[in-house]
This record gives structure tokens, C-alpha cells and sequence, in this order.
């Protein structure tokens, strides 16, 4: 057995390795790619929560390919209707950087409230569900992710509970309901509700409502700030 040596005792190879990985280029992976990957959707605000495939939205792919490391591109303007899925490329973008090509990057929006609110509603969620993310063994650190991000860090371990089979059959309800009352509040949507045997209480309604970032359409006051009114 003196002739045998451990792969661990191999001093000389461990620091040759060790060398050799650290001047090994990066792999070179597209945000397509890596979203195929690594991303997980949440089950809070996603309407089909589980593993990203890019192959639902492939006319987002070109758009996310274009923003990846190596992309010839530097300015990507694009215009889409809403619920198409260009906030979650954005996400996704956001995620490969993070994991893949660790930068300082600006996320900017017409609000402070806008920011928190997406913060909080959205880059959030999508850390707590996306393993290489969380993870405390990646080579970004969970602190640095969360100062990046302007995230508290007890927030990345906190594990989010499943929605509950009755709130999802009453989310699918009030969302058809919303197409077909879209001026209903939580207080009409509950007795629309009622009328169906579907027994549940106006607030945990309009909590439904805030959870799917559905709101009653109506004319609300002062729509033209700067529009002089006629006085009589």
C-alpha cells in the first residue's frame, strides 16, 4: 500500500487545480439559458409557479439573450403589452447577474414606493424560490446578494407556505369575475361570490384581490390635475 497516494494527499495537484480553476474562463451561458436552468418561479404572483421555460415565451428570448455577458449589445429597448412576461425577463436578467456575472447593477423605477413595492412583491420572492440564489454555499455570499438588492437577510430564509387549494379555486373565481364585473370591489365580488355558495368574508376578499393586483375600475376624482376647471 506504500506505492498508493490519496488523491487528498497530493499537495502539488490540490494548488495545481486550485490554479487552474481560477484561470478557466467562465462558461459562456445566455439568460435563456441560465433561466431554463436555475429560475423558479414563486407560487405568490405567478400563474404558473414552478421551473422557468423560456420555450412558454419564446419571443422573449432574443430579448433576454441580447443582455447577457459577451452580448454585442449595450442598449436593449423594448415595448410589449402588459402580462406578457417582461418583468419576469427583467427578473430573469437580474438572477443571471447575480449568479452568473456578479455586478453592481441599477434597477430604476418612476418611484421610491414603485421600488419598495417591487422589492418586496417581486425581487423577494423570486430569491426565496431560486435555490442558486439562497444558497449560503454560492461564491457570492447571502449577505452580499441582500445589500445588493437592498433585501433584509432574515427575509432570504424564510420559507414560504403553499396557497391553500380553497384560496386558489376562489383566486380562479374572482379573476373570471373581474373580467366579467371589472368595476366590482370586494364588496360586490364577495356577494357575487355569495350568490355562487361560495361563503367567504370581504376582507380576506379584498386580501385575494391585493394578492393577484386586481382593483376595481371606476372614474376616480381629479384624473386631470392639470386641468384648469371652469368655475361657475
Amino acid at each position: 500500500m506504500a506505492g498508493r497516494t490519496s488523491r487528498h494527499s497530493d499537495p502539488i495537484g490540490r494548488i495545481q487545480r486550485a490554479i487552474q480553476d481560477a484561470l478557466s474562463p467562465e462558461p459562456v451561458l445566455l439568460v435563456s439559458e441560465w433561466a431554463d436552468r436555475h429560475r423558479i418561479l414563486p407560487a405568490k404572483g405567478s400563474a404558473e409557479p414552478g421551473p422557468w421555460r423560456t420555450s412558454r415565451t419564446p419571443y422573449l428570448r432574443a430579448i433576454m439573450d441580447a443582455l447577457a455577458t459577451g452580448s454585442p449589445y449595450h442598449t436593449v429597448v423594448f415595448a410589449t403589452g402588459s402580462q406578457i412576461g417582461a418583468s419576469e425577463a427583467g427578473n430573469n436578467l437580474l438572477s443571471y447577474a447575480i449568479h452568473h456575472a456578479p455586478a453592481p447593477m441599477l434597477l430604476v423605477q418612476p418611484t421610491v414606493e414603485m421600488v419598495k413595492r417591487m422589492s418586496k412583491q417581486r425581487i423577494q420572492p423570486m430569491i426565496d424560490a431560486t435555490p442558486m440564489l439562497a444558497d449560503p454555499s454560492h461564491m457570492l455570499p447571502v449577505i452580499r446578494q441582500c445589500a445588493l438588492l437592498d433585501l433584509s437577510r432574515s427575509s432570504v430564509y424564510y420559507t414560504p407556505q403553499p396557497v391553500a387549494a380553497e384560496d386558489l379555486a376562489l383566486m380562479r373565481r374572482i379573476d373570471e369575475l373581474h373580467l366579467n364585473h371589472p368595476f366590482a370591489g370586494a364588496r360586490m365580488r364577495r356577494a357575487l361570490l355569495a350568490l355562487e355558495g361560495m361563503v367567504v368574508g370581504r376582507r380576506h376578499v379584498a386580501t385575494l384581490m391585493k394578492t393577484m393586483r386586481i382593483a376595481a375600475l371606476y372614474r376616480r376624482p381629479n384624473n386631470c390635475p392639470g386641468r384648469v376647471r371652469a368655475r361657475s
